[in-house]
């Protein structure tokens, strides 16, 4: 009988650890403090909603979810860092048999930092947020804002694998490269959507904002099997399935199902509604340009 046990077990903060408070200045820490703790207050953000309202009034613009959303504390990617550093020791010292699981938030919003992993500053000013404000409750983007928005996301995508080629390079020089099995997914899509997938949205809903919202990166490396893309649209059980039962070793094409469902929101009940989503038109976005559609 094979018996598991778990050796190790860490788990970092969403927002703030020691680590990546010394990525900082004095003067940066008590900015990141401030806004973490004093601008997002109920009224403080009441004030900047109502100024938003009266300047797009005076402008005679529409009022929309397209105001521009002062960063809320979270730090994003580099609270990751530690983590990788981590994970990177752990396996220059595993032997074989050994397991790892790591769920590291990268890339992720804000847009702290560029290709190369470094953060960006001036911080604040030159971090995307991708998140709109919570009191307004219709959620659309622009085509050109949507474009933006990606110019900030592909480049920590970038860095996600460069700190991932780190982790490769590390597997190779202990030798284990070529036996490990090494499974990499995402939890959801960017999510930077032109309209928000909830259940109010549903009559305007494009594939685009399917793909921004639910399809994301599943690759598997394992020994056997030849290197490859497959397009084909699978849900997350499914795909781990065909994994198990070695479907990617005997060469066969990835099998999805017909019509995958995602899960809408309903902000009026509170709850989980299921949509069909049927095949979309998934284009490969390359990562020196935005997606263009």
């Amino acid at each position: 009988m094979y018996r598991k046990t778990i050796a190790k077990c860490m788990t970092y903060r969403y927002t703030l650890n020691r680590d990546v408070v010394n990525l900082f200045s004095p003067v940066e820490r008590l900015q990141i403090v401030f806004n973490m703790y004093v601008r997002k207050s109920y009224l403080i953000s009441w004030m900047r909603h109502l100024s938003h309202i009266l300047a797009t009034q005076d402008a005679g613009a529409p009022h929309s979810r397209t105001e521009s959303t002062p960063w809320d504390g979270w730090i994003g990617p580099p609270i990751a860092f530690p983590a990788l550093d981590a994970l990177n020791r752990d396996l220059a010292a595993a032997k074989p048999g050994d397991m790892f699981f790591a769920h590291l938030l990268l890339p992720h919003h804000p847009y702290t930092v560029d290709a190369s992993c470094n953060i960006k500053r001036p911080i604040f000013t030159s971090w995307r947020e991708s998140h709109t404000h919570f009191l307004i409750k219709s959620h659309a983007v622009t085509a050109d804002e949507r474009k933006e928005r990606y110019t900030h996301y592909i480049p920590q995508v970038r860095c996600a694998m460069h700190r991932l080629t780190e982790l490769f390079s590390t597997l190779k020089k202990a030798g284990h490269y070529d036996d490990a099995i090494i499974i990499i997914q995402g939890d959801h899509g960017s999510r930077l959507y032109r309209n928000e997938p909830i259940k109010e949205n549903i009559p305007v809903l494009t594939d685009a904002d399917f793909s921004d919202s639910f399809s994301s990166l599943f690759a598997v490396k394992m020994p056997g099997v030849t290197p490859g893309i497959d397009s084909v649209m699978v849900d997350l059980p499914g795909l781990l399935k065909q994994v198990q039962d070695g479907v990617l070793h005997s060469g066969q094409p990835v099998k999805g199902p017909t019509n995958p469902v995602a899960m809408i929101y309903d902000a009026t009940r509170g709850s989980m509604n299921k949509k069909v989503m049927y095949p979309l038109s998934m284009p490969a976005f390359p990562l020196n340009s935005p997606p263009g559609r």
